[in-house]
């Protein structure tokens, strides 16, 4: 099998993915068919509406273009609205960002006066001891790639929902680097949003997506496939969740990637080489524990205490779904390890570990922090649990809440832009819906996002412990799958009931919407 699966340092010196495409990766016919047909169906529509429609000259013309396959996306009618931008971070597509603010840092030069219209007569040092100011910063993008550094400070209102009252598009304070705020002329308030939002989705799908699933599972997938064996019982754990995403992957390279022809130099602001130095840069920085680990991350931005904003239901019902995971791949590991003899003896995942944390120039996948010690490898049944629980959930859970609203948050362009025109703003003149029409993508260039976004959103794999091939006989397992099958249902329950109560219902992580693996 390492002769098989090789890898290959597409991006020298991070996390190498695969060299070649083994034959047995390679889709079978009928799901190579769907792919096909769901592109070209997107494409041959987009082409249409193209032909049929008018260049866009205001805000309302943007309808004309949703229709055929297009459905009009919630977020026309929503939009302009402070408590929907604030509610992306929490149930958008990129929730992975936010953390609690702690202090306001020194590059950004928000006052008390500037968000006392926002925050009413709440200053900005009692929000931050009362836990309820938040902030997105993108400090750490800053001359990555060819995309400025935005800031944004949220701040819980006393409706519970999370609203923008800061924005800072540029980290140096200047008088060429204002500080917008809500009470700002609406489209100038607008246009500050939206380059705010264009870093916000770039990230969400060049580095939340593409590289902390694929990516990620990328490498170790081939790791699995190097050192475990395809009768080693955690082999047969995990593979229902790794199956067609090399082939995934694969595909995805040149669609996303090629200079010339992918839909990132095509239509992201990052453009191709761009998304390539992000890529490599978080790539490099990603923590097995501390982003693979969703208990960890909300722990690490401060978000973990349910009584933090109370609308974060990516935490809600992750927890709930991460919970039963690891009650199932718990049930499956100690059937298979129930002395510490055991897992020492099991050469082959000392290996599989081993690979996962060496050095990129040493042979390895170079990832950080993964469970274990580097000189004992993996000493107890708690870090295996970790480790493959991680797996499945970030092949399961954590794509579908990153990937599938991204049609419905990217398709108009005014909510979640992957691209715009022009400059950024460095003043605070009032601006009008022409300058806004005028910032977005064109109409051709909004057709061209919405059939890629389409394409990812789509779903049609089986839904989370069904499996449509059966990898485990042992009676324990069989035992522990029921049981898992059976937790998920309860989740479901739950899950129903919460967004029974809610004001906006979250589905992403309905069992029943959660597929096994990051193939669409």
């Amino acid at each position: 099998m390492r002769d098989t699966y090789k890898f290959h340092a597409l991006f020298p010196g991070v996390t190498p993915l695969l060299q070649n495409l083994p034959f047995e990766e390679k889709f079978d016919e009928d799901y190579g068919s769907m792919i096909h047909n769901l592109l070209v169906e997107n494409e041959m529509a987009a082409k249409l509406i193209s032909c049929t429609t008018k260049p866009f000259t205001s805000l309302a013309e943007m309808d004309s273009v949703y229709k055929y396959c297009y459905s009009k996306p919630a977020a026309f009618d929503h939009w302009r609205s402070d408590s929907y931008f604030g509610r992306l971070q929490l149930t958008g597509g990129n929730p992975t960002r936010l953390r609690l603010c702690t202090k306001i840092p020194e590059y950004f030069g928000v006052t008390k006066d500037m968000v006392k219209p926002s925050m009413k007569d709440l200053t900005l040092e009692k929000a931050i001891q009362e836990k309820r100011l938040f902030i997105s910063d993108y400090a750490d993008l800053e001359n990555v790639s060819n995309l400025h550094a935005p800031i944004c400070l949220y701040y819980v209102n006393d409706a519970e929902d999370l609203v923008p009252v800061a924005i800072q598009l540029r980290h140096t304070k200047s008088p060429t680097n204002p500080v917008f705020v809500p009470s700002d002329p609406e489209y100038t308030w607008i246009i500050a949003k939206l380059w705010f939002g264009v870093v916000d989705s770039n990230y969400h799908e060049i580095c939340a997506h593409l590289s902390f699933t694929h990516y990620i599972l990328e490498t170790i997938t081939i790791a699995i496939h190097r050192h475990l064996s395809p009768s080693h019982p955690l082999s047969r754990l995990v593979k229902p969740h790794i199956e067609k995403v090399l082939n995934t992957n694969w595909l995805g390279r040149k669609l996303l990637l090629d200079p010339e022809s992918g839909y990132f130099e095509k239509s992201y602001k990052a453009g191709a080489d761009g998304a390539s130095k992000l890529i490599k840069h978080t790539l490099s920085n990603w923590s097995f524990k501390k982003n693979g680990m969703l208990p960890n991350d909300l722990k690490e931005r401060g978000l973990f205490d349910p009584k933090i904003l109370p609308k974060f239901y990516y935490r809600d019902d992750g927890i709930l779904i991460w919970n039963a995971i690891r009650s199932y791949v718990y049930r499956v590991a100690e059937n298979f390890y129930d002395s510490q003899e055991e897992i020492e003896n099991d050469n082959e995942l000392h290996l599989f570990r081993h690979t996962l944390t060496k050095s990129v120039e040493s042979g390895g996948c170079g990832l950080k922090d993964v469970p274990g010690d580097d000189n004992a490898g993996i000493t107890d049944l708690e870090q295996i649990v970790d480790i493959f629980t991680t797996i499945i959930f970030i092949s399961s859970a954590y794509h579908a809440a990153i990937n599938f609203p991204t049609y419905e948050q990217c398709a108009f362009t005014p909510n979640f832009p992957v691209n715009l025109r022009g400059s950024i703003p460095n003043n605070k003149k009032p601006r009008t819906e022409l300058d806004v029409i005028r910032t977005l993508p064109t109409k051709d260039d909004t057709l061209k996002i919405m059939t890629l976004t389409r394409a990812l959103s789509t779903f049609k794999s089986s839904s989370l412990g069904n499996f449509d091939v059966q990898y485990m006989y042992n009676r324990a397992c069989v035992d522990a799958l029921k049981e898992f099958r059976t937790e998920l249902k309860k989740v479901a329950g739950t899950i129903d009931q919460r967004n029974r109560l809610r004001t906006v219902s979250y589905t992403v992580l309905h069992p029943d919407n959660i597929p096994n693996t990051t193939a669409i």
